[in-house]
């Protein structure tokens, strides 16, 4: 199975972090193979631009979509199974994470 890992957390060296290699490992050592989507490292804009959101409220699937926001669909077209791992702040995901619901999902 190809398995998508989207991490969220500013710093590798972590709980979380740490959390996210020994899955990992687990991962490849079941044989399985896994994309690593360091969101901070990677540095995704986790706003949502006004034009877009105009596109995206219109409900066109013919709207034209940001070049970061087709690569991330692609990961996920890719994928046979999804995981997260994100510190819980305040009661929810970390900003960046909720950005990238918002622009991707």
């Amino acid at each position: 199975m190809h398995v998508l890992l989207i991490f969220a957390h500013p710093r590798r060296a972590s709980f979380t972090g740490e959390v996210a290699a020994a899955f990992a490992e687990g991962l490849r050592e079941a044989g399985h193979t896994l994309e690593f989507a360091d969101l901070y490292q990677e540095g995704f804009d986790p706003l949502l631009a006004e034009a877009q959101f105009g596109l995206e409220t219109a409900l066109d699937p013919a709207a034209p979509r940001p070049a970061d926001v087709v690569a991330e669909q692609a990961r996920l077209d890719r994928a046979e199974g999804l995981v997260f791992c994100y510190p819980f702040w305040w009661s929810d995901v970390p900003a960046l994470l909720k950005g990238w619901f918002d622009r991707v999902w």
